[in-house]
């Protein structure tokens, strides 16, 4: 599998917000956010997307298996599993091996996606729950819409009990977009998170009453990013 890392945290948004977990961290995307807060798994050099922080690949991405992956994550006490990226869909069929494995020893699974790819009915069966974060056109020009929002995917996301959803915003704008696919996808708000856009602690603190006030009048959830809060921008934590 192509990883970026492994570290032990909090989950910093959504729905379970708070509970310790460990992250796998996978490398790579089918997006270019240009707000991105992790552009070392798919912004490299000599790229011209938007986001102005280029890597190494050689530095950013890294080849392990499987088993390998398994033993590196049981070594940790915690249980609960953040599968984020980058795109972790990118990779599902790993992923399902990994999460085979991992289910005999107690595991539980979240994954972050973006909301384009297909999940398979192996990969809803193992994965408990599923935080789908579609992209707004806040997220740059290297993201136009058909790559941003995919129907037949979005349609099998909402499809499960397990899926919320979550939208980085900017102000009250953003919402002319999110109820639009609130809507057509019946969404119950109930599933609906909206948090600030920013990757520093003084960009949330910055935004966060805005949203706040947003998530009162629209009747959805709010979630501050808690680890952005906590850790600002470090890498790993």
């Amino acid at each position: 599998m192509k990883i970026n890392g492994v570290f032990q945290s909090f989950q910093g948004e959504g729905k379970s917000v708070g509970i310790p977990s460990v992250f796998l961290r996978l490398y790579g995307c089918n997006l270019r956010c240009s707000w991105c807060d992790t552009p070392e798994t798919w912004n490299e050099e000599g790229t011209k997307y938007e986001h102005p922080k280029k890597h190494k690949k050689i530095d950013e991405c890294h080849l392990q298996s499987i088993v390998e992956i398994a033993k590196k994550l049981n070594c940790y006490d915690v249980r609960n599993l953040v599968i984020t990226g980058g795109e972790p869909l990118i990779q599902q069929k790993e992923l399902i091996e990994l999460m085979l494995i991992l289910k005999k020893e107690g595991w539980r699974f979240e994954v972050e996606t973006n909301g384009t790819l297909l999940p398979t009915n192996a990969f809803l069966d193992l994965i408990d729950q599923i935080n789908c974060s579609p992209k707004l056109s806040n997220a740059g020009p290297d993201n136009p819409l058909y790559r941003r929002i995919v129907p037949e995917a979005l349609e099998r996301l909402t499809a499960s009990p397990k899926t919320n959803f979550k939208f980085v915003i900017e102000g009250f704008k953003d919402m002319e977009e999110i109820f639009p696919i609130i809507n057509r996808y019946q969404i119950d708000k109930s599933r609906v998170y909206i948090m600030p856009e920013g990757s520093t602690r003084q960009a949330q603190l910055t935004r966060r009453e805005t949203i706040r006030a947003i998530a009162r009048e629209y009747q959805v959830n709010y979630t501050d990013r808690l680890h952005i809060l906590m850790y600002d921008d470090k890498r790993g934590v």
